[in-house]
């Protein structure tokens, strides 16, 4: 079972009952959610004590009451009279049900009624409880003895904390689950969507297609899929640190969308809050602002049809004449000069956007003092591509607790090769200690440093292709960036096969499996792990661009494809090339009546898609959008430039742009040989071999000490409890220190399964 909670917990009371559902349900099916907001399409916002939801038990409410037997004077059908409590008379078995039928009245009306069954009911049955943790059961029964209001079934007692008394009192209960789901049926996952709120990211219905084998057709069935946030993800987005926070995944494991989410979450659960998304990328503009609506209305239930923009702030980081951003919002705050784009690079000679941007930032720093502490929450998208100096500006705009959080994926990177640890980004105090730390967790058991693992909007043949290529693990001069520890390739959800050791070895060969849970994509299944990827060589540009025309013909005509679902990525970012080919592609589009836009040219760079035409863009702003279809040429650019590293970043970027059909083209020998490098990653399926690199001759180390160093704690002390379960018939817990056994305990009720697969090693 998944158990998150939003929230430090207000009581003893609910956290006991918390910590016995972790201990008894640990290995069941199903999420278990603490203080966590839903209610019905028509009803207020609700916030259950606890909820749980499983496969073959259904809907289970339990509300919590931290009350002593001596506490209840009296009861009167469902009224509780009670005395020196915060009120006279409570409800908590009826207010266990409003929330209940909320959720069932919620599942049953969504998509339609699919979990309505023939007689108009919810398929999910639903039980109520009231948690009663310091009232015994022998002691109840005599004082109230079978009481109409809360029948034995109905009420969990101090002795149901105990062993697997809870999970007894759950399964014995007159209501059961008619139908029990599979944990991979469509009946459970619309339940769980409806939960964790991921209506926000259902595709919208695709129009019937002519052909059963056409590619509208293949992202017809893939779309009618319901999709849920997974465990990781839906964590991320409705857990609210204390603090700073670090959000780390690949391209495709939705990080946007999460970040969306949790900023929509934070700004409904505390609307007098100042909260900031930021972002590098100016097509992202317009995603952002449908996402974060989009949640804002599914976590208020309607309440709310859009943000409070006085409350929250969507903002590129820097700003220009066109759109604002938070750069240029405090440089007005602080009456000091704004620098654009071309004025900054100027005054700090560089022609790189990235390292102006820092220097622009770091005159503000020069006045820290007189910067104001504005937000309560500020949220980083696109991270890896912000200077040191933008997070400690942001980190002076918070109000303690400096709630920063930030979505990294160090492969996205285009210009900086070193990978920044939390102390490097934002500095020491005045006694040389780490102004951020990453170490351990919030109150409320969450974590300062997640990690997502799925990988949902690229199939799993181009995420490989893209990744490996990206870092030449194939390259015929071997690799140019690495992870060179195991629990660095698992932390972005690989495998690597037949290795004993956790740090990898110079020459030695090894085979790295991309696991398809961790790249669930239905394509893969549909058309076949080789089918989606294609390559073409040219002998000159033109050739090249006018194949590029006429498969995109093909695809609207044959595939039964929307103009809207291709985009065209140029690698040559030379902007005389580029304004030259992007006319050539315009032109040559038209002629064939399709209609495209260049992004940035015919568009405001604000948005990467416009309805009904084609898109074509530069990687740098295609960066964070995607498309049905992706072109990538100029392929040959990549082995031209002496930039190794960044070149190979940008091809990862660009080929990560599809959720579904990707084509590389390029002209010349060389890109043949960068083709032939791609066929070698995608020989066998969801694998790739490669010889493990000299770390003394990469050029960039993906690995930091800072999350070798994360790994290693978590390693230690799971071994360190595997032995102390050996020697338990030698140790006596009274001789542990009280405050080591709190901590011990706390740890031992963490969701973390690892420690079985260490306990059955013996």
């Amino acid at each position: 079972m998944e158990f998150i909670s939003t929230k430090n917990f207000d009581s003893e009371a609910e956290k006991n009952v918390w910590n016995a559902i972790k201990r008894q349900f640990n290995e069941q099916p199903g999420y278990c959610w603490h203080r966590y907001p839903i209610t019905s399409y028509s009803g207020p916002r609700l916030e259950p004590d606890i909820i749980i939801i499983h496969p073959e038990w259904g809907l289970i409410i339990i509300e919590v009451k931290g009350c002593y037997l001596e506490d209840i004077e009296a009861i009167e059908g469902h009224t509780w009279y009670m005395q020196d409590w915060y009120k006279d008379e409570i409800e908590p078995y009826d207010q266990a049900q409003k929330h209940m039928w909320a959720i069932l009245d919620r599942l049953k009306q969504f998509n339609h009624g699919f979990l309505r069954n023939e007689q108009g009911n919810c398929k999910i049955a639903g039980k109520a409880f009231v948690a009663l943790p310091y009232v015994s059961e022998p002691l109840w029964k005599k004082r109230f003895q079978e009481h109409l209001s809360a029948p034995k079934w109905e009420l969990i007692f101090s002795g149901d904390l105990e062993d697997d008394q809870l999970y007894q009192r759950i399964i014995n209960s007159p209501i059961k689950q008619k139908y029990p789901f599979q944990e991979d049926s469509e009946e459970w996952k619309t339940a769980i969507a409806v939960i964790t709120g991921s209506q926000g990211i259902q595709s919208k219905k695709r129009r019937p297609t002519k052909k059963q084998d056409s590619k509208a057709a293949f992202l017809r069935k893939v779309e009618e899929k319901i999709k849920t946030f997974d465990s990781q993800q839906h964590k991320v987005a409705v857990q609210t640190p204390a603090g700073p926070q670090r959000i780390r995944g690949l391209a495709g494991t939705g990080k946007t969308v999460v970040l969306a989410q949790k900023a929509a979450y934070m700004h409904v659960q505390n609307p007098d809050w100042s909260i900031v998304y930021t972002f590098y990328s100016r097509s992202l503009y317009e995603q952002i602002i449908n996402y974060i609506t989009r949640f804002v209305q599914e976590f208020s239930r309607g309440e709310l049809e859009e943000p409070n923009r006085d409350k929250i702030h969507i903002l590129h980081a820097w700003g220009g004449s066109e759109q604002s951003g938070l750069y240029q919002q405090v440089t007005a705050t602080m009456n000091t000069a704004f620098r654009n784009f071309n004025n900054a690079r100027s005054y700090f000679g560089t022609s790189s956007g990235r390292f102006a941007f820092n220097g622009c930032c770091g005159e503000l720093l020069e006045h820290e003092n007189e910067i104001p502490e504005f937000f309560d929450a500020i949220l980083i998208d696109e991270a890896q591509d912000l200077g040191e100096n933008y997070f400690r500006l942001c980190y002076e705009l918070l109000k303690q607790p400096k709630r920063i959080i930030w979505g990294y994926d160090e492969v996205q990177s285009l210009e900086e090769l070193e990978i920044p640890t939390a102390e490097s980004l934002f500095g020491k105090d005045i006694d040389g200690n780490p102004l951020v730390s990453l170490d351990g967790v919030y109150p409320g058991e969450i974590e300062k440093d997640m990690i997502l693992y799925h990988c949902y909007r690229n199939p799993r043949p181009v995420l490989i292709a893209a990744h490996a290529f990206g870092l030449g693990l194939r390259r015929r001069g071997g690799a140019v960036q690495f992870i060179n520890t195991v629990g660095g390739w698992q932390d972005i959800g690989y495998e690597v096969e037949q290795v004993n050791s956790n740090e990898l070895i110079t020459g030695q060969e090894i085979t790295l499996h991309r696991p398809k849970s961790n790249s669930p994509h239905l394509l893969e299944e549909l058309v076949g792990y080789h089918n989606l990827i294609q390559y073409q060589n040219f002998e000159n540009r033109y050739q090249e661009l006018e194949w590029i025309i006429n498969d995109i013909e093909k695809n609207i005509k044959e595939e039964e494809l929307k103009p809207d679902e291709i985009a065209i990525i140029a690698l040559d970012s030379r902007k005389k090339i580029a304004d030259q080919e992007y006319e050539y592609l315009y032109k040559g589009l038209e002629n064939k009546k399709i209609q495209s836009v260049r992004i940035g040219t015919d568009t405001s760079a604000d948005i990467f898609r416009s309805q009904g035409c084609v898109t074509i863009t530069s990687v740098f702003r295609a960066k964070g959008n995607e498309a049905s279809v992706v072109y990538v040429y100029g392929f040959e650019n990549i082995a031209k430039s002496t930039d190794i590293v960044k070149q190979r970043n940008i091809a990862f970027t660009a080929m990560t742009r599809t959720k579904g059909w990707l084509t590389i083209t390029g002209v010349g020998e060389e890109s043949k040989l960068l083709f032939r490098e791609i066929q070698g990653i995608l020989e066998e399926i969801g694998r790739v071999k490669f010889i493990v690199p000299d770390m003394n001759k990469i050029q960039r180390n993906l690995e930091t000490y800072e999350n070798q160093r994360r790994r290693k704690r978590t390693q230690k002390a799971q071994k360190s409890l595997v032995q102390l379960l050996k020697d338990r018939a030698d140790v006596n817990p009274e001789d542990l220190p009280l405050d080591q056994r709190k901590k011990l305990l706390k740890w031992l009720l963490s969701n973390n399964k690892d420690i079985d697969d260490l306990l059955s090693d013996k």
